[in-house]
């Protein structure tokens, strides 16, 4: 994965253009790569790297590997980029959609035009400068959003928001676009959900991304060990539901979250901090589902950004890949996530 990460890096430094033909290049074997990643994994749909830079902290923290999809905003050009068929990048797709989305009008084959959508060259610029450390220390990818335009003989233009996870031969729509709000709700209509859960973390706000990077690396074991118990926490939750899932976090996960604290009020007003690190918190509820029977897997998951809200991120809690997770769902059907439910200044 590092190849393809410094070839992204290389490639957005000549142009746009060139950052999302390297990317679409590498698609296929950066999407393995990830599916057969072992640490948490998270997706963060972003609009502005600016606005969002404490998300972007918090996942640099308590995730070992996450996305970062560009999405439209207010301030902004959204370009979309199109291969004509004479381009040798256009390549014979299925796609997979529920046909409610066209109210069940299924518009022709040659009005669908796969794409992905990116910032402007200059915000793409942005987000590189700011997110090299992170991805050079391969923490972070930053990935063009995959999308279908629809172009409609008698009405708009409809865009369509694609799964990041299927090879790039399938693609599958997501059910609900992500342009105003993080949904994680896509096709399963029918579920119960429960907090099993709350956590409060810890993380450094006001610290620039180069030199949070740097903290991460000198206290990557203390950080490590604790991921790898927040895993156990996912896994016992799905093994054994909610039994005992409180006194194994305050036996194992506190202390260590009382040890991150220090070691963050230690680095809270030394020199190397260019503008001073604050401790912020937000608060994780481990959210688990409980899927119906009869549920759509059409557009499961691809990520998991929130859940009854427009919050911003989650974490997913399953260690199945989408090729496979259907049937295991069918003999497992709980699903969870972390839902980041709010901020907490300290």
């Amino acid at each position: 994965m590092n190849e393809i990460l410094q070839q992204l890096i290389t490639s957005e430094k000549l142009s746009l253009s060139a950052y999302v033909n390297a990317y679409v290049d590498s698609e296929d074997s950066l999407v393995h790569s990830i599916a057969g990643f072992q640490g948490i994994k998270a997706e963060f749909f972003c609009k502005s790297v600016h606005s969002e830079s404490d998300i972007i902290k918090f996942l640099a923290v308590y995730s070992d590997l996450f996305s970062v999809f560009m999405l439209p905003n207010n301030t902004d050009e959204y370009k979309i980029h199109y291969y004509p068929p004479e381009d040798k990048r256009t390549i014979t797709r299925t796609l997979t959609f529920d046909t409610s989305l066209f109210n069940n009008a299924i518009p022709e084959p040659s009005q669908f035009f796969p794409s992905y959508g990116t910032h402007s060259e200059n915000g793409v610029r942005d987000l590189f400068k700011v997110l090299t450390p992170l991805i050079e220390n391969q923490k972070c990818i930053i990935r063009p959003q995959r999308l279908i335009l629809v172009k409609d003989k008698e009405a708009s233009n409809k865009i369509l928001y694609i799964n990041s996870d299927t090879p790039n031969n399938s693609w599958e729509v997501k059910k609900v676009n992500e342009e105003n709000s993080y949904v994680i709700a896509n096709g399963l209509n029918t579920f119960q959900s429960e907090s099993l859960l709350d956590i409060t973390l810890p993380f450094l706000a006001n610290v620039d991304v180069h030199s949070l990077t740097e903290i991460l690396k000198d206290e990557y074991d203390i950080l490590s060990t604790f991921r790898v118990e927040l895993k156990k926490i996912m896994n016992s939750a799905v093994q054994n539901g909610n039994q005992n899932l409180r006194e194994i976090t305050n036996d194992i996960l506190r202390p260590n979250i009382d040890t991150i604290t220090r070691k963050f009020k230690h680095y809270e007003n030394m020199d190397r901090l260019k503008s001073g690190g604050a401790i912020a918190a937000f608060t994780l509820s481990l959210i688990g589902i409980h899927i119906g029977i009869n549920f759509n897997f059409q557009s499961l998951i691809s990520g998991a950004l929130g859940l009854l809200g427009p919050t911003v991120l989650g974490f997913v809690a399953t260690e199945v890949s989408f090729r496979d997770s259907q049937d295991k769902l069918r003999d497992n059907p709980y699903f969870l996530l972390w839902k980041l439910s709010k901020f907490n200044g300290k």
